[in-house]
């Protein structure tokens, strides 16, 4: 963005209040701790000569000392114009301190009724960024405004119009039930599973998830571990078909959360517990994760 089409509409902004002139202003980030002595020689240098510490403006050889433990609003007089004078003035004054200010300038309106610290003040940016919080955004096209592109669609359907994902009332079509007995549709019946039922034991001692209380009643961090699994923390099962092991579940395939996604069934479990018995260990793609 070329900082004169910025001062054109920020000058016209400013000027379209009557006042005797305005202070064009280049704020600058100084850090809490560092000396403001190498700031001020810096633009001594650079031929400026006055800068305003916290809405009072001083010379540079007049600048008292300022306490560095603390953050203060320092900005450089780059120029002292009126209304009357030349536009190319104007422009070239805006255009300097935006360089000076890196992209952001304050443009103060001079009232001798009022002390210098209530006089109003203008602030103008470069950037397309929150003057309060900093927060900034890149420059907006037409892509951010369609659903055909990454930058403008919906994050949740992709432009779809539609969200894809498990039907959660395909997973738990009876909340009222509890775990231990069968809300879980996907998951193998705990009765007629003693695998299964070590399993989910382990997984509720281990994470404090009650087995009799209904789905619908549990706490929301319960939900998540049926739903979305441990990740990578491991649950140790004890069983008298193992050796004491453990077992992971993957994300969404909590003890066989997706079972008929994945062509899974209890026959496949049962080949699981074969092939531990004959190898030591398996880890399967249902979440189960079983090793010696």
């Amino acid at each position: 963005t070329n900082s004169r089409n910025v001062g054109g509409p920020a000058l016209e902004a400013s000027l379209s209040h009557p006042t005797d002139a305005l202070l064009i202003l280049a704020p600058q980030d100084v850090k809490v701790g560092e000396k403001h002595e190498r700031l001020w020689e810096s633009l001594k240098t650079r031929g400026y000569r006055r800068v305003r510490i916290d809405g009072a403006t001083y010379r540079l050889e007049e600048v008292p000392n300022i306490d560095r433990k603390r953050k203060h609003l320092i900005e450089v007089v780059v120029d002292r114009v009126t209304a009357g004078q030349s536009r190319s003035r104007l422009a070239s004054s805006v255009e300097q301190a935006f360089d000076l200010g890196r992209g952001f300038i304050r443009i103060a309106h001079v009232d001798d009724n009022v002390s210098e610290e209530h006089w109003r003040v203008d602030s103008y940016s470069l950037h397309f960024a929150c003057q309060q919080c900093g927060r900034g955004f890149e420059q907006l096209t037409p892509h951010n405004f369609t659903f055909n592109s990454p930058l403008g669609w919906c994050p949740g359907c992709e432009g779809l119009g539609v969200q894809q994902g498990t039907d959660l009332g395909a997973l738990i079509n009876e909340p009222k039930k509890s775990l231990a007995d069968g809300a879980v549709t996907a998951w193998p019946d705990v009765a007629s599973s003693p695998l299964f039922r070590v399993m989910l034991t382990a997984l509720a001692q281990q994470f404090g998830i009650p087995l009799d209380v209904p789905y619908e009643r549990l706490d929301p961090r319960h939900k998540r571990l049926v739903l979305h699994g441990t990740g990578e923390r491991w649950v140790e099962v004890p069983s008298s078909e193992f050796r004491v092991g453990k077992v992971r579940s993957d994300p969404m395939t909590l003890l066989g959360t997706r079972n008929s996604e994945l062509g899974t069934s209890p026959s496949s479990t049962r080949a699981c517990t074969r092939r531990s018995k004959r190898r030591g260990g398996c880890r399967t793609r249902t979440g189960i994760g079983c090793s010696a």
